[in-house]
């Protein structure tokens, strides 16, 4: 995503073999975000948004487990392996 992204900056780029592989790996998860975020001007914000949530989902995961495994499992001692 990150490689996209800074790519996306240089106009040169959009020719290459590697960046329309890129592009095919990135585009369809991009393309929820574009749905709903509106581009300002020339300036797309959806590629932003999107590497946010994708950073965000471990975080998310990691907290649910340790709820489920303190309140549900009343199992401490497992947190050491989370």
């Amino acid at each position: 995503m990150l490689v996209y992204i800074l790519a996306s900056w240089i106009p040169e780029s959009r020719n290459a073999l590697w960046y329309r592989y890129i592009l095919k790996l990135v585009d369809p998860y991009l393309a929820l975000f574009r749905k709903f975020i509106p581009r300002i001007g020339f300036i797309d914000i959806s590629p932003l948004i999107a590497l946010l949530c994708l950073e965000a989902v471990p975080f998310i995961v990691i907290r649910a487990l340790r709820f489920i495994v303190i309140h549900i499992f009343h199992a401490s001692w497992l947190l050491q392996y989370i």
